[in-house]
């Protein structure tokens, strides 16, 4: 009967389910990993499944997914997907896509 109060502890109790489709070996590519790597290291992500999925191994599933181009994020939840394009950088967006946005007011 003891709901999480905010949508952080939310994503704690339940992973969360992310594809990164790729491009290996490219500079765009690798820094979207490494920002996704950070923002989980620094909020404390803990509980998420990533799939790494490198479209030069599964072009096929990359356009079956919708994944036009790379590199893309899929956040996939009970409540559908989101996608979000590109390496990732900015923080502020990953989170909020994330649903791990809090407030910055004090």
């Amino acid at each position: 009967m003891d709901e999480p109060a905010n949508a952080s502890e939310r994503a704690v109790d339940k992973p969360m389910r992310l594809r990164l489709y790729i491009l290996s070996n490219t500079a765009p590519s690798e820094a979207a990993l490494a920002n996704l790597n950070a923002v989980a290291e620094t909020h404390r992500v803990r509980h998420f499944e990533l799939e790494v999925i490198d479209v030069r191994d599964e072009p096929l599933r990359a356009l079956n997914e919708g994944a036009l181009m790379v590199p893309t994020l899929i956040i996939i939840t009970d409540k559908g997907q989101r996608e979000l394009f590109g390496d990732l950088s900015d923080t502020d967006l990953l989170l909020k896509v994330l649903g791990l946005d809090a407030p910055h007011e004090t």
